[in-house]
């Protein structure tokens, strides 16, 4: 895709929340480039539920044209300055009688350590408090993944738990996998 439309499409984003460094916003078509080279990235692969499988493009495009009407919420996060895409954040698991929802996210590498995620969570944590009235959160993110562990702490998260040794981490063998939650201050 040549700049110019690369351009266009930013501009076309439907945003829903903007913070000072990024916005989070609709998911679109194009997205799937991005997510292809994203989850595929060892990586970024490493800490996610199933490490070391490969996505092809096509499993990527039904995520991105298949999310809606699937019961989980999943937004772009996306650069303020540049329109450029950093990763997504979801609300899965959403549990609407119980007003709850499992929160999780994927940075693409170079946009790690600059605050892109922890603040694109702060506005999902708001959107679904705020907008969608939810009582809580919750998440969880494998020991070694000293990056998630500070997104979430940041953001107020609170360690309820762990499962040792539950998950196997490319390069590291099976680790905890740490349990956290946030609830909505509403609610309290």
């Amino acid at each position: 895709m040549a700049d110019s439309e690369d351009r266009a499409q930013r501009q076309d984003r439907p945003i829903i929340l903007k913070g000072e460094k990024v916005s989070v916003g609709l998911l679109l078509e194009g997205d799937v480039d991005f997510s292809f080279r994203t989850i595929n990235d060892p990586d970024v692969n490493r800490y996610l539920r199933f490490p070391g499988k490969i996505y092809s493009r096509d499993e990527e495009e039904k995520f991105i044209k298949g999310l809606y009407g699937q019961g989980e919420i999943v937004l772009a996060n996306v650069e303020n300055s540049t329109g450029d895409l950093v990763g997504f954040i979801g609300l899965h698991q959403i549990d609407w009688r119980n007003k709850s929802a499992y929160i999780g996210y994927l940075t693409a590498r170079r946009y790690w350590k600059k605050g892109y995620t922890t603040e694109g969570v702060s506005l999902m944590i708001r959107y679904a408090f705020s907008t969608l009235n939810f009582r809580k959160l919750h998440s969880s993110v494998f020991q070694p993944n000293e990056g998630s562990h500070k997104v979430l702490k940041n953001n107020g998260f609170k360690e309820i738990g762990r499962y040792s040794k539950h998950a196997f981490v490319p390069g590291k063998g099976y680790v905890d996998e740490i349990l956290y939650e946030l609830f909505n201050p509403d609610y309290i």
